[in-house]
């Protein structure tokens, strides 16, 4: 169903009209609420859309008409981007002051959408995403369990819910390094913990559907399974769980071309607590056999070299040994950056390998990358006596 409008489409203004006359007169007016009520009933689309997306501008002189109108755009309106407009705009000014009535609203649409009442969108699908970031909104902003309850279900079928399951993961971005600003709140600390279960539920579920689909796949007794369904979930999977990883190395500041406002992680201190809050989606994350998720968390280990660099060397090693099944090793910016990563640790932690465990780890590192004939892994293999004397 088309949104758009043009000059011949009067109704459209005039619905904007009485959007504009509310602002002003609707309070000695009653009528013009009435007329923005009977245009929520419009045929057209784009009529409604009118209404739906400034509801709130009669928040402050008929809030009982406002919020009946409001539950009839989540009970009956069949537009899911006309719903999209209203939940992302005038409701979510609501979302401090009225959560209980904002959470309400939104059972009403999520059982809809999980109903199929709406067609299936062309591309992208706004209506699952805005789900998604109200669940993070409510659960790990605000701690309001229904909403933790909604990620819950919706990681039951990852695959079904991917939309929704990412914009959940994109929201809560800022959230997850909230406990590690030096002024953080009791309330912002705890808020960041609700965001960290969010995403490791989220990568848990992703990842045992990737490892059963991969189970499938790899097995030599193929009877019976749907080969093109196994490979559709790993794929979709893969990329909710490579989607988390996103959000965890552009928040923390790790990508040095950056220019979000808002760092999440500033020093040495912050990194090191940060090693300890999230080692289970550290270790998750690790589980992926997708090379660029690895890759990502390879150049995430770089970043915080300063926090820890025993700690974090023997993560990488860790990885990089997990990360052979997926072909990581194979793949020459994954040589780059680990050749890059082994000699900034000669160079500038090397007492750590006085130590024969580690200096058998860094061997196996180089050897990983040597064997299937990267130049740069075999010269620094070559080097690596001179260097280490």
């Amino acid at each position: 169903m088309s949104l758009g409008w043009g000059n011949w489409d009067v109704r459209v203004y005039a619905a904007l009209s009485w959007v504009s006359l509310a602002s002003r007169f609707a309070e000695e007016n009653p009528i013009i609420i009435d007329r923005l009520d009977a245009c929520l009933n419009d045929p057209a689309a784009a009529v409604r859309l009118q209404i739906a997306g400034h509801l709130d501008i009669i928040s402050d002189i008929a809030a009982d008409r406002m919020w009946a109108m409001a539950d009839r755009l989540a009970s009956v309106e069949p537009d899911a981007e006309v719903l999209t407009s209203f939940l992302n705009g005038p409701l979510y000014g609501f979302t401090l002051v009225e959560p209980q009535k904002c959470e309400e609203l939104l059972v009403l649409v999520k059982d809809r959408w999980e109903a199929g009442a709406f067609e299936k969108a062309e591309g992208r699908d706004h209506l699952p995403e805005t789900l998604g970031s109200w669940a993070a909104q409510l659960y790990a902003g605000q701690g309001r369990t229904r909403a933790r309850d909604w990620l819950g279900q919706w990681c039951r079928d990852p695959q079904g819910n991917a939309e929704a399951l990412n914009a959940f993961s994109s929201a809560v971005r800022d959230l997850l390094f909230e406990r590690y600003s030096t002024d953080a709140a009791p309330t912002a600390v705890a808020a960041s913990d609700r965001a960290r279960d969010g995403i490791v539920l989220i990568l848990k579920t992703a990842l045992q559907r990737c490892d059963d689909a991969y189970k499938e796949l790899a097995a030599e007794q193929g009877g019976g399974i749907d080969k093109n369904a196994a490979v559709s979930t790993y794929q979709t999977c893969a990329k909710i769980v490579d989607h988390v990883g996103n959000q965890l190395y552009f928040g923390s500041g790790a990508f040095k071309n950056s220019k979000a406002e808002k760092v999440g992680l500033t020093d040495a201190a912050s990194m090191r607590q940060f090693l300890d809050d999230y080692r289970t989606p550290l270790e998750l994350l690790g589980r992926s056999r997708e090379p660029r998720t690895i890759h990502r968390l390879v150049e995430f280990y770089e970043f915080l070299v300063p926090a820890d660099p025993a700690r974090v060397f023997d993560a990488i090693h860790t990885l990089l040994g997990q990360a052979r099944e997926g072909g990581y090793h194979l793949e020459n910016l994954a040589a780059n950056v680990v050749v890059r990563l082994v000699r900034r640790y000669i160079a500038d932690h090397r007492p750590l390998f006085d130590n024969n465990r580690r200096r058998e780890q860094l061997v196996a590192i180089l050897q990983i990358f040597s064997d299937v004939g990267w130049p740069s892994a075999m010269t620094l293999l070559f080097e690596l006596p001179d260097l280490m004397r």
